[in-house]
């Protein structure tokens, strides 16, 4: 019995405590996909331009970005301990 109880234990507190991810991503359509919760809108297409660039070529490309009326592109956070074109950790 004591087993039982245990083991009901820790299956109620696995439903409750874990977060179910709720998260709707939406086509806006033109290559852009909305994630509701994270409330931003990302690019359908992870290699849009199509060739490899430095971090600084890619941030001045991204701060003169427009594409479908949206100009607030950014890049995810850098590892300063990496550049060039050719980081591999």
């Amino acid at each position: 019995m004591k087993k039982i109880t245990v083991v009901f234990i820790a299956v109620f507190h696995l439903i409750v405590c874990v977060p179910l991810g709720n998260a709707a991503l939406n086509d806006r359509g033109g290559g852009l996909i909305y994630d509701d919760v994270l409330d931003i809108t990302w690019m359908q297409d992870a290699n849009y331009f199509g060739s490899t660039m430095t971090w600084n070529d890619a941030v001045t490309l991204v701060d003169n970005f427009v594409l479908q009326g949206y100009d607030d592109w950014r890049l995810p956070a850098s590892d300063c301990s990496c550049s060039g074109s050719d980081c591999t950790s």
